[in-house]
Order: C-alpha cells, then structure tokens, then sequence
C-alpha cells in the first residue's frame, strides 16, 4: 500500500485504522527491520515488543494529530526512525548504555543502517551509495549515522572521535562538499528527489 493510501486509512475511519495496524503488525520487513535497531544490544522479547507496539502507536498518533505531517522516505525510514529513537531514550532511562560493539560488530551495525537504504529501489540506492562513497569513508560514515537520527556524542564515539563538536565540525564539511557536489550535478540531485 502506498504510503498517502495508508495515512487516508488511518484517518478516515476505526475499522479501516484497525486494518492498517494489523497490516503492519504482520509486515515480516517492519519486524526485522526493528528487531536488528534492538538486538544490537541483545536485550529481551520484552523490549521488542515494547518497541515495536509504541513506535506503531507513535506513527499512529503522528498521523492522527498532525495535520501538515509530510513524509519524505518511505514508511519503513520513517518506522524504523521511531523505533531507534524509542530505543534509545529507553536505555537512557535505563541509564544503560548500548552494549561496547567489536570491530565486526561495529561494521555489522553500519550494514544494519542501510536497511533504509536496501527499501528504496534499487536505482536510487545505487545512486546513493555511489554519491556518498565520492564523499570519502569519513563522511559516508557520518552522514549515513546522522541520517539514521545518531547524537553527535554516539557518532563520535562509534568512529572513535575525541568529542561531538569534532564530528560536528566533520559534518559540516560534508554537508557542504555534498552540497557542492549536487549543485555541479543537477541530474543526480534531480533523481535524488524524485
């Protein structure tokens, strides 16, 4: 279902809302998409479900209460950004940290964040992937965390950073020399947006 369909769902009616959350309740993509922001600190079923049933009720409630609510990725972005920042604010009042990441695990939580990427077709990832790798590993790296809603305090930490304003500063320069690079380049801009 495309996603304008979806939120005229949720809108129009109770037993059309109804259907819409079943649906996504038992979309297998949303779970593990959810399940890989989760399990990267291996906690219990419990957490995934306590995730998963607030980051529906949030997107849900987003619909319901604003009205100029515009999505620009696609509904699994958008869940799987709910989801990670529900995640995340559940560990800080848990005053818990995210589980120490080796190496392997460090490069398999940077595949896990292009999960987004791997939704959209396979045009624009190429696209993508292709325009972020001219930017250098550097800024790959820290566009596609900050992207996916990291603190600049997790970015920096996670690439190993002396502080945030570091990896701000970095962002920065990216932001500009991607900028720079879409400004010279109006055709792949163009089918960016599109």
């Amino acid at each position: 279902m495309v996603l304008k369909d979806l939120m005229v769902e949720i809108k129009s009616s109770k037993i059309r809302r109804e259907k819409v959350i079943t649906m996504l309740y038992a979309d297998k993509k949303l779970r593990n998409g959810i399940k890989k922001i989760v399990r990267i600190d291996q906690n219990s079923k419990s957490h995934f479900d306590e995730i998963f049933n607030y980051t529906l009720v949030q997107f849900l409630k987003n619909v319901m209460e604003k009205e100029d609510l515009v999505i620009r990725e696609n509904i699994y972005s958008y869940l799987f950004g709910i989801a990670r920042n529900l995640h995340l604010m559940k560990l800080r009042k848990e005053k818990r940290q995210p589980q120490e990441l080796s190496e392997k695990d460090h490069q398999k939580q940077a595949d896990d964040i292009t999960i987004d990427l791997k939704i959209m077709n396979s045009e624009k990832k190429e696209l993508i992937i292709k325009v972020l790798t001219l930017m250098g590993d550097q800024c790959k790296n820290i566009l596609m965390y900050w992207s996916s809603d990291y603190r600049m305090k997790e970015i920096a930490e996670l690439l190993g950073y002396k502080n945030e304003s570091s990896v701000r500063k970095k962002k920065f320069d990216c932001m500009k020399k991607l900028s720079h690079y879409m400004e010279s380049h109006p055709v792949t801009a163009q089918m960016l947006q599109e």
